[in-house]
C-alpha cells in the first residue's frame, strides 16, 4: 500500500541533501506539496494517491531549480545583515583605529601639535604575533563565513553568544578608557575602531536572525502561514 506521508518524508531528506533550502523554506515547500497532492486527487479518475503524489512532486520542480527560486524571491534578512557586519570589519582596517596626543605632566593638558594616528591593518601587524585581545576577535569573526553558503541548522548559539559581548565590551572600552587612562597621552578611538567594534554585534544579531531564518516552523505557525497564502 501506497504511504504518502513516507513518501513526502522522503522526498522533504532529499531537499535538504540536495538544496541549499532553509528548515522554514521546506515547511512552505511540503505543505505545497501536500496541497498539490490533494488537488490532483481530487481532478483524478479514479484516483491514485501515487500517480497523484508524482504529479505534484514533479510539477515542484528538482531541488536545484527550487533553490533558485526562493534565491530570486531575494537575500535573507540574516545575510544581508551578516555581509554588512563583514563589510563594517573590512573598513576598519584602513580608517584611523586611535590617534594619541601628548598630554602636558602639569596641567594634563594636550600638548599642541599633530597626534599619532594608527590605523587598523597598522594595529592589526603590530599585534598579529600575540593572540591579544584584538585579534582573538577578529579570527572569531572567521567562523561566521561558512554561514554565507551553508543552510544547514541553525548552530552557533556560543558564537553569537561571543561576538555579541565581545562588540559590547569593546565599544564600552571605547568610550571609559580614554576617561579613566592615567598616561602621558590622551587615547582617542578613531571611527575604525567604533567600525570594528559594531561589527562584532552585527555579525551576532545576524546569526540570531538565521537561527530564526532555519528554525523548523511550528505547526500552528505553518497552518497560519497556509491560511495568509490561501487569502492573497
Amino acid at each position: 500500500m501506497f504511504d504518502l506521508d513516507a513518501e513526502v518524508r522522503r522526498w522533504r531528506e532529499r531537499q535538504e541533501r540536495m538544496s541549499s533550502l532553509a528548515a522554514a523554506e521546506l515547511d512552505e515547500l511540503e505543505d505545497h506539496l501536500r496541497a498539490r497532492v490533494d488537488l490532483e486527487l481530487e481532478l483524478m479518475v479514479p484516483p491514485s494517491r501515487r500517480r497523484a503524489f508524482a504529479l505534484a512532486r514533479d510539477g515542484l520542480g528538482e531541488s536545484t531549480v527550487l533553490s533558485r527560486e526562493f534565491a530570486k524571491a531575494g537575500t535573507p534578512r540574516w545575510r544581508k545583515l551578516m555581509i554588512t557586519g563583514w563589510a563594517m570589519f573590512g573598513m576598519s582596517f584602513f580608517l584611523p583605529v586611535r590617534a594619541l596626543h601628548l598630554l602636558d605632566p602639569a596641567t594634563q593638558v594636550r600638548v599642541p601639535g599633530e597626534a599619532l594616528v594608527r590605523y587598523g591593518h597598522e594595529v592589526f601587524r603590530d599585534y598579529a604575533s600575540d593572540f591579544n585581545l584584538f585579534v582573538l576577535p577578529s579570527l572569531m569573526l572567521l567562523l561566521t563565513i561558512p554561514t554565507l553558503w551553508n543552510a544547514g541548522h541553525a548552530r552557533g548559539r556560543w558564537l553569537r553568544g561571543l561576538l555579541g559581548v565581545t562588540g559590547m565590551a569593546f565599544l564600552a572600552a571605547g568610550i571609559v578608557f580614554p576617561l579613566v587612562a592615567a598616561m602621558p597621552y590622551a587615547v582617542s578611538p578613531g571611527l575604525g575602531f567604533w567600525l570594528w567594534a559594531s561589527s562584532f554585534l552585527v555579525a551576532a544579531i545576524a546569526l540570531q536572525l538565521r537561527a530564526r531564518h532555519l528554525r523548523p516552523l511550528h505547526p500552528a505557525e505553518l497552518s497560519s502561514a497556509s491560511e495568509e497564502g490561501a487569502l492573497q
